[in-house]
């Protein structure tokens, strides 16, 4: 990981719990590791070896991996995460040679977003990852790099962050315009790498839906207004209220908005912009037993764009 993943306040350290670690060449599929786990947010700007293998010579252009299950630690308690889209199969820009005299090596950059779906009081988390991988110049890849558990500090590093640069995500939004009946926005890639545009959810600008900055997740969705993005830049307002594993008060269950993440989305390229949309009745709905709110004209809003691996949150007034 290079930047800090995207999670509420309070969230000190993520325990990822992965399978099937293996690599594609022309053999086909080598598994290097059965099983195993990693710590994300220690290992930003650092770079720690999951495994090795001894694989044939040849160029290997894909790595793949499941995340299975998460831990949370929030407020100093560990909470189980429920793992969307676990199965990552992630192609190796440029791809990376394994000869007999030189071992070789492929950096994953693992970048998760974990939302609460639950309350402050009762959080249930969601984490969400996407992921690209990288191969890392010979010179730095010695016999001591194929460790496991090896760490070494990828600050400073041109050679990384020339890898950046060439997957580099930056969202910009503007011209939100909000009401009691419709919602539209205008979401921009300025970077040189695209993204999936996932989710927009509009959350009361105050303490108990705070966010912190513009790449900040709500500390919570209750109560806030979740739309999943189409492939035609239309907005669908998700409403029901799903069963995963978070009971609530009167018997019922929290929404997992994020089980639809995979089959939606707005192909969001390099450089281009798109105008997203929605027409209807908006409601502060989400995770919500009782009558939900709606939206107050000369209230403040947080309107958070997600897309794979990128968030970005704005302030708007409702008219």
């Amino acid at each position: 990981m290079t930047d800090p993943p995207h999670v509420q306040t309070g969230v000190t350290a993520i325990y990822a719990y992965y399978i099937g670690l293996a690599v594609h060449g022309a053999q086909g599929w080598t598994t290097v590791a059965v099983a195993g786990e990693i710590e994300l947010i220690g290992t930003v700007n650092v770079a720690q070896t999951l495994a090795s293998a001894n694989l044939p010579a040849g160029s290997y252009d894909q790595v793949t991996l499941e995340l299975t299950s998460a831990l949370v630690t929030y407020e100093g308690v560990n909470y189980t995460a429920i793992v969307q889209g676990g199965h990552l199969t992630i192609r190796i820009l440029g791809g990376t040679v394994v000869s007999a005299s030189q071992p070789a090596a492929a950096l994953i950059d693992v970048q998760p977003i974990v939302m609460n779906v639950g309350s402050e009081s009762s959080p249930q988390f969601v984490l969400w990852a996407e992921a690209r991988a990288f191969p890392v110049p010979s010179a730095q890849v010695s016999e001591t790099t194929g460790t496991e558990g090896y760490r070494f500090s990828l600050k400073g590093l041109d050679w990384w962050d020339n890898d950046q640069n060439v997957a580099n995500v930056a969202l910009a939004v503007s011209g939100i315009s909000l009401s009691a009946n419709s919602l539209g926005l205008t979401v921009a890639d300025s970077g040189t790498s695209g993204t999936w545009l996932k989710l927009v959810i509009v959350s009361e600008a105050n303490p108990t839906l705070g966010i912190t900055g513009e790449d900040s997740v709500p500390s919570a969705m209750i109560g806030t207004a979740v739309f999943v993005v189409l492939d035609n830049g239309t907005l669908v307002q998700f409403v029901p209220i799903l069963h995963i594993s978070m009971p609530m008060a009167g018997g019922e269950s929290q929404a997992s908005v994020l089980d639809d993440l995979r089959m939606a989305g707005y192909n969001l390229t390099a450089g281009s912009t798109v105008h997203l949309s929605y027409s209807g009745t908006i409601e502060l709905s989400f995770g919500v037993i009782a009558q939900p709110s709606g939206i107050n004209s000369g209230q403040t809003y947080w309107v958070t764009v997600v897309g794979d691996n990128t968030i970005s949150s704005t302030q708007v007034t409702a008219s």
